[in-house]
Parts: C-alpha cells; sequence; structure tokens
C-alpha cells in the first residue's frame, strides 16, 4: 500500500519525517499562479480573489480543481469567474474551455463549446485532425482523448451527410457511368435548355468549389457549409419567350435546404456522458 509507486507514499514520508527529523519536502507541478489562487478560495480570502481570468488562467484553476478533487468547494468561486468568460465559449481556439466546464459541471457551455469544436475542426494531410487557428499545433490538450473521438466521429456524420448530397445532384450512386441526374420540370418547348442550363451551371459550381476534390471537404463544417449556401440559384424565368417559370427545375434550393437540415442537426456532446475526470484514473 505504500509501496514506491503508492499514491499515498507522499503523505507517508510527510508524517514520518516528523516522527524521524528528516524533513519531506514535497514538489508540486501545478501552476503557481492557480495553485494561489485555489488556496486563496479555500481559505475565504476572497479579497485577494482575481476579479477576472483569461482562459487559460481559467484552464490551469480547473486543473488543480481536478486533480485533488476540490471542484465542489470551488465552484462558487468558479462560477463568479467563469461568468467573465461566458462569451469567449463559441470563439475560435478556445477548445480547453470543454475541460473547465467538464471540471466544473456546466452543461450548457459544454454543449456548446464542443458543437463549436464540431463545426471548426479541419483535416490537414500529414497531420491530421485540427482545431482552432490555421497552424495551431497544441489543440486542446487538456481535452480528454475519448471525448476528442466522439466530436470527431460527429463531425465525419455530418460532413459525410454534406457531401453525399452534394454528389448525388450529378451522378448517381447505384450507376457506373455517372449520369447527370438533372432534369426540366416543366417540359415543354424548352426543356432542352432549361437541361442544358441547370448541368451547365451544375458543372461549372462542381469545378469551381472543387466539390469532387478531397481538399474541399478538409475544411471546417462552418466553411463548407457558407460556401454551399453561397451558391447562386440559376434558371429560364417566365417572360416573352419562356411561357413557364422554370425556377422549381433549379437543384439550388434543394441543396440549400439540405444544408440547413445539417447544420441544424448539429448538437454538441451532453457533460452527462463525460463525468470528470479522476486523478490516476
Amino acid at each position: 500500500m505504500f509501496g514506491p509507486e503508492s499514491i499515498y507514499k507522499e503523505a507517508s514520508d510527510l508524517r514520518r519525517s516528523q516522527v524521524f527529523g528528516n524533513p519531506t519536502v514535497v514538489v508540486l507541478d501545478d501552476d503557481s499562479w492557480a495553485l494561489e489562487v485555489v488556496l486563496y478560495a479555500l481559505h475565504h480570502q476572497n479579497d485577494l480573489l482575481p476579479h477576472r481570468v483569461e482562459v487559460e488562467e481559467m484552464v490551469m484553476i480547473a486543473a488543480i480543481c481536478e486533480k485533488y478533487e476540490l471542484a465542489q468547494a470551488l465552484r462558487p468561486v468558479a462560477d463568479r469567474l467563469f461568468r467573465g468568460l461566458r462569451r469567449e465559449t463559441g470563439k475560435q481556439g478556445n477548445e480547453n474551455l470543454l475541460f473547465v466546464c467538464q471540471v466544473f459541471g456546466y452543461e450548457e457551455e459544454f454543449e456548446e463549446v464542443s458543437r463549436e469544436m464540431v463545426m471548426r475542426a479541419t483535416y490537414e494531410p500529414g497531420k491530421g485532425v485540427r482545431f482552432g487557428e490555421a497552424g495551431n499545433e497544441r489543440g486542446p490538450r487538456w481535452v480528454g482523448k475519448q471525448i476528442i473521438e466522439k466530436i470527431l466521429d460527429v463531425r465525419k456524420s455530418h460532413l459525410e451527410a454534406l457531401r453525399s448530397y452534394a454528389k448525388s445532384l450529378h451522378t448517381d450512386p447505384a450507376h457506373q457511368l455517372e449520369i447527370p441526374l438533372r432534369s426540366c420540370l416543366q417540359g415543354g418547348v424548352y426543356k432542352d435548355n432549361c437541361e442544358a442550363l441547370q448541368l451547365g451551371h451544375l458543372m461549372k459550381i462542381v469545378s469551381k468549389h472543387n466539390l469532387d476534390d478531397e481538399e474541399m471537404w478538409n475544411q471546417s463544417l462552418y466553411a463548407i457549409s457558407t460556401q454551399l449556401l453561397n451558391i447562386k440559384n440559376l434558371y429560364l424565368p417566365k417572360n416573352s419567350a419562356c411561357a413557364e417559370d422554370h425556377s422549381g427545375c433549379s437543384w439550388v434550393p434543394g441543396l440549400h435546404n439540405a444544408v440547413q437540415r445539417v447544420l441544424e442537426s448539429v448538437k454538441g456532446l451532453r457533460l452527462t456522458n463525460w463525468p470528470v475526470r479522476r486523478e490516476g484514473r
């Protein structure tokens, strides 16, 4: 129980030093500033507590509270400090706030930050998935591996939904020859003109936005959906030369609706499925 690898060894050595007169120095690897804040809070020295903190400072406080199981005791102080960071939960680069939300039990914010991570994650060939700004090699290092994997699974499922719909616009997945599927709904004398216009518009968009290339789909869901929603509608309007309005023949509104449905279906993770981690477990 008190072997060299025991979690009780430090306390045992400290008590033994009082008996045998050989003082034991306990070396802490915690952030000194954050530890100081935690001790002030535990000793109710509220006048010495900071009025506001930065994101990384809050993360350090949460790390100590997780390590020593002090989250419940520090919750009132954490609530006050976190209020100043509430507006940061939706910002890029603040993914480590997910760890803070997990430690102190902020359910709504946990779901919000994890959804932002789903939406902002990108894939960089040779380096894998990245969060935050381009070139950010650190990533959300305080967020547990299983949580990251779940976030990536959620991203993948929504990405595949967008990509599958985009591909279905110009190819039949069951047809090896990939015959274009677009057809005029109005019919009549301008049927061929309508179909040619829609097919040409579709091929132009596929080329312009690289819909058949991996580069397009390596972007974040935010970037991909923005590109797809910015595609303009094109059709034969009703005029003196064309008796019928062919707006219903355009494939663009259907694409926009599909993108909106995917965006509305993106949900963050629920905190109840991810209890706080414990040191050594």
